[in-house]
């Protein structure tokens, strides 16, 4: 048995649990990540990569979504540019302001 084969096993069977960690329930379909029943060591490595459907990475996302809202920050423009006279050039690069 190779070493990528022990190593994407493990590496496999932590993202599987992960998966459950963050809600993902098992499914049937062959060569998914979240397969009910892999066997001891899932495939091979040269045999396909166990994957997620579009449906769990959306479920994943719209949890993430959940627990980290995107937040837009907006300044007022004469603010922003009353900050940036005040900062090393090197921090003030098209129009952004970076911290």
């Amino acid at each position: 048995m190779s070493t990528d084969h022990v190593n994407r096993a493990f590496g496999s069977a932590g993202a599987h649990e992960l998966g459950h960690r963050f809600g993902l329930g098992h499914s049937d379909l062959k060569g998914n990540l979240m397969l009910k029943d892999p066997g001891l060591l899932g495939d091979a490595p040269v045999g396909g990569s166990l994957i997620l459907t579009k449906e769990q990475i959306a479920e994943l996302f719209k949890k993430c979504q959940m627990l980290h809202p995107p937040r837009a920050v907006t300044v007022p423009l004469a603010e922003a540019v009353a900050e940036a006279a005040d900062r090393p050039a090197e921090t003030v690069a098209d129009g952004f302001l970076w911290a």
